[in-house]
């Protein structure tokens, strides 16, 4: 089990293999809680990170060809349902950014070369309410919208042939660290 808590919105929120429990808190102790199925029951499953604000739980599963589909479950109906599905990004690279509100990936191009997009969580159900909308007029449960995020930034070439990369804003500025540490970080 792993267990997550947001201290802003006084909210915690724990993972097993096939449940999810949210817990509200306030000043005496737990106010409240939802048991919850995970609708991604049966995939192998990391957690890349809990947006209560948004009320996301973001997850990454590796696929077939070394590539990993990252998972969009919205939590704020009756029943958590998969939304959104980033498919066959590059593995392990993903990452939350909270001042942001984003989440910052890593992608090959037709030419395999790396790019860092970014998926804007706080117009996410707005980018794409649409066709959400669509699906539950249409009482389709299983519904889930492929996406793509915008382009970021191209990685530089010395960059290129880097297993890892960690992309992520830092001050308000894009930053891209190779790992492990053997490519110089500033480069001429």
């Amino acid at each position: 089990m792993r267990a997550y808590y947001n201290s802003e919105m006084n909210k915690a929120f724990v993972q097993s293999s096939t449940q999810i429990v949210l817990f509200d808190f306030d000043e005496k102790g737990v106010c409240g809680s939802r048991i919850l199925q995970n609708p991604l029951v049966g995939k192998n499953l990391n957690i890349v990170d809990w947006v209560p604000s948004e009320g996301f739980i973001i997850y990454s599963s590796r696929t077939t060809y070394n590539k990993e589909d990252i998972y969009f479950v919205d939590y704020l109906g009756a029943e958590p349902r998969l939304r959104f599905v980033l498919k066959d990004k590059l593995p392990g690279q993903v990452c939350y950014c909270v001042k942001k509100n984003a989440l910052i990936y890593l992608e090959e191009d037709y030419c395999l070369q790396k790019l860092a997009r970014c998926v804007w969580l706080s117009t996410i159900r707005e980018d794409y309410g649409d066709e959400l909308q669509g699906a539950r007029n249409q009482e389709d449960e299983t519904y889930e919208q492929i996406i793509e995020g915008e382009i970021l930034a191209v990685i530089p070439d010395s960059y290129q042939k880097c297993s890892k990369i960690i992309v992520n804003f830092y001050g308000g500025v894009l930053v891209a660290i190779p790992l492990p540490h053997d490519v110089s970080f500033f480069s001429s």
